[in-house]
C-alpha cells in the first residue's frame, strides 16, 4: 500500500565560494537524491543580499508638500467658516 511519492522540498543548502568570482549553490533533497546546482556571480549575489538588508525609513518633507498641507488646511477652515456663517 505504499505509494512512490517524490518529496518536493530541499533539506540541504550548500553555498561554496569559487575564487572570489562566483558562488556555487547546491540544493539537495536527500530523500529522493535530487540535486539542483546554480552558479551565481559574486557581485550579483552581494547586490541581492544588500537589497535584503533593512534600512531605517527616512521621510523628508519638502517645502512644496508643506505649502500644499497649509493650503488644504486653510481651505478646510474657510469651508468651516462658511458653514458657521450660515448657522449664525
Amino acid at each position: 500500500m505504499s505509494e512512490n511519492v517524490d518529496a518536493t522540498f530541499i533539506n540541504i543548502v550548500k553555498i561554496t565560494e569559487i575564487k572570489d568570482i562566483d558562488y556555487l549553490i547546491q540544493l539537495v533533497n536527500t530523500y529522493n537524491g535530487k540535486v539542483w546546482v546554480f552558479k551565481i556571480y559574486k557581485d550579483l549575489w552581494e547586490s541581492a543580499m544588500r537589497v535584503r538588508s533593512i534600512e531605517p525609513l527616512q521621510v523628508t518633507i519638502t517645502d512644496d508638500e508643506e505649502k500644499a498641507k497649509e493650503k488644504k488646511k486653510k481651505k478646510k477652515e474657510e469651508e468651516e467658516d462658511k458653514i458657521a456663517k450660515v448657522y449664525t
